[in-house]
């Protein structure tokens, strides 16, 4: 899910789509329009959640992924949380940038948990946390940890060195720490507008 339709095309969708052409592994997924049919039978729907109707239906999905938590509201979480139901393993995913401190995200879920660190292969300051209740998983990755941006350490067929980005990353971090942290680093800040 993205909090709108329109981004769904340009955004997780096209990813989607590159990942299946990228890993040639193109005849065992049918993309359509907002749709992935798998060949096992599975199927990925891309939707937005500009209209709260929309969230009606979810209890037939193993997991549903929210794209840029960030653009939703605490009562699209709320929401999807009661209607995700009657099958086992369901998951919520939810990716973001953690773009303002005061944020719904970090004061009603980062910040009302109990973490503790687990064992990860992440670079610093990356890492992996469990809540206490052992319900909820927080990763946070830098763009050190993105094969896209930094290479693969090992394999050439895998990634990209992107020094683009890593100069960007780089000017960032000299002209404007605060971006810097909240884009390179995944640490929470505070974005300015204007």
């Amino acid at each position: 899910l993205r909090k709108y339709a329109t981004d769904i095309r340009d955004s997780v969708l096209s990813d989607f789509k590159g990942q299946i052409e990228h890993y040639g592994v193109n005849d065992l997924f049918s993309p359509q329009i907002n749709l992935i049919k798998c060949e096992n039978g599975s199927r990925i729907r891309f939707r937005g959640l500009d209209d709260s109707e929309k969230i009606k239906g979810l209890a037939d999905y193993k997991r549903v992924y929210l794209n840029e938590l960030t653009q939703f509201d605490a009562l699209d979480l709320k929401q999807i949380r009661k209607r995700l139901r009657g099958r086992h393993g369901q998951q919520i995913v939810a990716d973001w940038n953690p773009i303002d401190s005061s944020h719904w995200v970090k004061a009603d879920i980062i910040d009302a948990e109990e973490w503790h660190d687990l064992d990860h292969d992440l670079n610093a300051p990356g890492f992996v946390r469990e809540n206490a209740a052992g319900d909820m998983l927080l990763i946070r990755t830098t763009y050190l940890d993105n094969y896209w941006i930094t290479g693969h350490p090992t394999r050439e067929d895998v990634g990209y060195i992107d020094t683009h980005t890593i100069n960007d990353f780089n000017r960032d971090k000299k002209n404007d720490f605060n971006y810097y942290k909240i884009y390179a680093l995944g640490e929470w800040g505070k974005v300015e507008t204007g």
